[in-house]
């Protein structure tokens, strides 16, 4: 995809971290909507947070009373679980019932193979690294570390570059959150120096996306021309090997009519 992070090999990406609240799943339905809205990309989000999903409660998709455990073990099943959002995103939200039994943690990279049409599929995983964490890392190509500017969160994050390099899963890259800009964050040199990894965007912090997501939209629909999702059409197009241009009115008014 003229040089994108995403490529033919590489269109399942786990979007992890260690500790949870760092806003994996904003990422993951911003990314996934801003590749619909602006690139045109047929684009699946699937909550893997086995028990305390939040992709279906972010996007108004309450009702789902299909399981990942069933998802695993059905042969149907998962097409059958896909919700379409309003502004064209694929959606695979999570049951809001407590997951039993022990869960394959192979099943899902067995059904994610056969989903042949999606240029891109994001999964939300659930946070840590035991069972229900390798299970999207597990089913991914490759993973997006998200994080956030303090060194808790950052002392964390060891434990998830471990368990991906264990499981011969690579790491693209981090997309660090929630960014205010103060002297006593991490910064971004401070990232790539210590894990050796490139920070492919630094959001900031936005009081929109909280506005967003109490409409039940990602920011990127709800207020485009914020900070925050101006940061999540670049990074969306950064993995998909695309340039974000900001379109000015002009060009919105050639568009509308049809002109070159």
């Amino acid at each position: 995809m003229n040089g994108g992070l995403v490529n033919g090999n590489t269109k399942v990406l786990g979007i992890v971290s260690a500790k949870g609240g760092v806003g994996k799943t904003t990422t993951v339905s911003n990314i996934g909507a801003a590749a619909v809205t602006l690139f045109k990309k047929n684009t699946l989000i699937l909550d893997a947070n086995i028990n305390t999903g939040n992709i279906g409660l972010a996007l108004g998709l309450t009702y789902h009373p299909v399981s990942i455990n069933k998802i695993i073990k059905d042969p149907v099943t998962i097409m059958s679980s896909v919700h379409k959002h309003k502004c064209g995103l694929h959606v695979i939200p999570s049951s809001l019932v407590k997951e039993k039994g022990k869960i394959d943690t192979n099943g899902l990279n067995k059904k994610l193979k056969k989903l042949k049409s999606y240029d891109l599929i994001l999964l939300d995983s659930s946070p840590g690294v035991e069972d229900d964490a390798k299970l999207a890392i597990k089913a991914s190509d490759a993973l997006l570390l998200v994080l956030t500017p303090d060194f808790p969160t950052v002392a964390t994050a060891m434990k998830t570059i471990n368990l991906a390099k264990k499981l011969k899963k690579p790491i693209l890259g981090v997309i660090l959150n929630k960014v205010r800009g103060k002297k006593y964050e991490v910064s971004t040199k401070e990232l790539e120096a210590s894990f050796g990894l490139p920070v492919l965007a630094s959001i900031p912090y936005d009081e929109n996306i909280e506005e967003a997501v109490a409409r039940r939209l990602p920011v990127v629909i709800h207020s485009p021309k914020s900070s925050s999702s101006i940061s999540f059409k670049k990074l969306s197009a950064n993995l998909l090997g695309k340039k974000y241009i900001k379109k000015s009115l002009r060009m919105k008014l050639a568009e509308f009519f049809g002109m070159e």
